[in-house]
């Protein structure tokens, strides 16, 4: 019988933060679709960085013996060793350099997502003609709930999104080159165990 109860109170659970996760997000739009869509694909683009300078990196030292082998550096093995070495410092400062603006742009929206969460509120709150509703204790335990619920801070909600995107982006693009370059199906297994070991710790 508790197993039972356990089991529905997980759902339910798994439910509300699914709801509160969506209702984030939309949160997020309304407050600056521009920076919402920005932001979304600068973390598609970062989350793409650590596989590029992965594969460069491979290529260059993989390109290393035939630049030995051919003696100098201009010759058709030294120039392609020259262009993956540019690619490997491309895709390194690449990563590096926008860190600083996009932290920044993070931090500006995660305190504009606030913002109009409070915004929000207080035009809930102020809809209701009069003041009486201010002194009902039932009403201000909801108002109390909704502004607490799940998300306590959704600016740090904001944040969490788009880092959480990036890391996503990353291990499924890294999957990819797996299944690519060497079998799918152990691609196929790191993804299925990397799903397993995030939904045990809730990330």
């Amino acid at each position: 019988m508790f197993a039972g109860v356990t089991d529905t109170a997980d759902k339910m659970r798994l439910l509300r933060v699914r709801r509160s996760a969506l209702a984030g997000l939309r949160l997020m739009y309304e407050t600056s679709p521009k920076m919402f869509t920005g932001l979304g694909i600068a973390a598609v683009i970062d989350g793409l960085f650590p596989t590029f300078f992965a594969l460069a990196t491979g290529s260059f030292v993989g390109a290393v013996p035939a630049a030995v082998r051919g003696g100098t550096l201009s010759s058709p093995a030294g120039h392609h060793l020259l262009r993956m070495l540019f690619w490997v410092g491309f895709t390194f400062a690449g990563r590096g350099i926008p860190d600083s603006f996009v932290y920044a742009y993070h931090n500006g929206f995660r305190a504009l997502v606030s913002a109009h969460r409070r915004e929000r509120v207080m035009r809930a709150t102020l809809a209701v003609p009069g003041i009486r509703h201010l002194e009902d204790p039932e009403y201000l335990d909801a108002l109390r709930l909704a502004t607490t619920r799940d998300w306590p801070d959704p600016g740090a909600f904001a944040t969490a999104v788009f880092r959480l995107l990036t890391n996503r982006v990353s291990a499924l693009s890294a999957a990819v080159v797996v299944g690519l370059k060497f079998n799918w199906p152990v691609a196929i297994a790191l993804v299925t165990t990397w799903g397993i070991v995030a939904f045990a710790f809730g990330n």
